[in-house]
């Protein structure tokens, strides 16, 4: 298939120019027009809900980029829907196996998963969380967890305790995993959104290495197209949520299970 063919998928279209605001912070109509062999005004109705999104702001011929929102401080960010979170962290714990090799990246409900472990033998944690890594040492000096965590080598986000950069992705390559937890900042019908392009890079690459992607996501994610994808929806296995999926999302590729409320506490 060619680019020009595959960009008649209006989701397809509108992540391409993203990406090219993202690079050149502005896009132009007719240049877009010429290089995908697409009509102005196709590109001139998808700038325009592009912009109904928040996620750009036309000017005469094409586009620029609009301020990315602000994504809160970690600690500031925990305590946000903090019961949801810990919700949906425990329903993804119930996924955990002894003998996995799992994958967790930075967030704040994907840390909450290993305060749900119990009887859980060899299992290997990678991360890039230093906040997960603490709740996952503190799991097995609990002795609820037998195994190791394993942090990622790179770059610190000392905002979202988070670590990223090309050491972490090449370190990466050296794994698969059974089994990834991932977080995001955003989620709409299409795709899986976050703030920061090399922290997405990092849950992206741990989502192609793992047999299972599975997303923990409160309900302030919903409908929130940010400027950087992670990934298509499409290859996220189940979706963990503390709300019902939306009316008018078709997920025919991916399971979405709706959690209520904590369990039975450890």
């Amino acid at each position: 298939m060619s680019m020009k063919q595959e960009v008649r998928i209006k989701d397809q279209r509108h992540q391409l120019i993203l990406q090219e605001l993202t690079k050149e912070g502005k896009v132009y109509v007719s240049q877009m027009a010429q290089e995908f062999g697409l009509t102005p005004e196709t590109l001139r109705r998808d700038l325009s809900e592009l912009e109904a999104g928040g996620l750009l702001e036309r000017v005469h011929g094409g586009a620029v980029s609009k301020p990315a929102p602000l994504e809160l401080a970690f600690e500031k960010k925990k305590q946000v829907n903090q019961a949801e979170k810990q919700a949906v962290a425990q329903a993804a714990a119930q996924l955990v196996q002894s003998g996995m090799t799992l994958a967790v990246d930075y967030g704040t409900s994907t840390m909450y998963i290993a305060d749900y472990l119990k009887d859980i033998t060899n299992l290997t944690i990678v991360t890039n969380s230093l906040a997960a890594a603490l709740h996952f040492n503190k799991a097995i000096e609990e002795d609820r967890v037998q195994g190791q965590v394993i942090i990622l080598p790179g770059v610190t986000n000392p905002y979202q305790l988070a670590i990223k950069g090309s050491y972490t992705i090449e370190f990466l390559a050296n794994f698969s995993f059974d089994l990834n937890c991932m977080s995001c900042g955003g989620l709409s019908a299409s795709g899986v959104y976050d703030y920061d392009m090399e922290e997405s890079h990092v849950s992206r690459q741990m989502a192609q290495a793992s047999q299972e992607v599975v997303l923990v996501a409160d309900h302030s994610k919903l409908g929130k197209k940010l400027m950087v994808e992670i990934c298509p929806i499409k290859q996220v296995d189940l979706i963990l949520c503390d709300c019902p999926k939306p009316a008018g999302w078709d997920l025919s590729d991916t399971c979405w299970q709706t959690v209520s409320g904590l369990g039975v506490e450890l």
